[in-house]
């Protein structure tokens, strides 16, 4: 009786099988190309042309910027030769600087008392302990004191206004 023969499995197929077995699982894309480019000093067109060697749902598009996961930003420094320390951070620092922001979100309810002469901001107060601040707006000229606003902090003391702007003036 004759057997048939295993067939021997070619090496690159071995090689290829390997590779995919070390590779992660894409991660949440949160890490900003543009940032990477700039802290690593290349273009943006060097990251473009090499993302294409990057496996899919490693990279893609997310609050409207061309994000890649952890794993692709430490395979591009990979690339290009260099490491994070080159860069003169440590892992978690470099990736913390190429983070995509987060949308602002708008938490404080703040009363116009005046418009400021700077077209772009107002003088209010936040409801919630009366303390006087300042708001950045768009133009201030539909907005007229007493009209309560969803505002995001800046930092200490200043506002952004993130919704729509009035109709007309004084009017929502």
């Amino acid at each position: 009786m004759r057997r048939k023969a295993k067939k021997q499995e070619e090496p690159v197929a071995v090689a290829a099988a390997e590779a995919e077995a070390e590779e992660p699982k894409p991660g949440r894309l949160q890490y900003s190309e543009e940032r990477l480019s700039r802290l690593i000093g290349y273009e943006r067109d060097e990251l473009r042309a090499r993302r294409g060697a990057l496996a899919d749902g490693h990279w893609g598009r997310a609050l409207g910027h061309i994000a890649y996961d952890k794993h692709a930003v430490l395979l591009m420094m990979k690339t290009f030769g260099l490491t994070p320390k080159d860069a003169g951070l440590t892992q978690a620092e470099l990736l913390e600087r190429v983070v995509i922001d987060k949308p602002k979100v708008a938490d404080t309810e703040i009363k116009v008392m005046r418009l400021g002469k700077n077209r772009g901001l107002l003088a209010g107060i936040r409801l919630e302990d009366e303390q006087r601040v300042t708001v950045r707006v768009r133009d201030n000229a539909l907005f007229v004191p007493g009209m309560v606003l969803d505002c995001a902090m800046i930092r200490e003391g200043q506002y952004e206004y993130l919704g729509r702007l009035p109709r007309s003036r004084g009017r929502w």
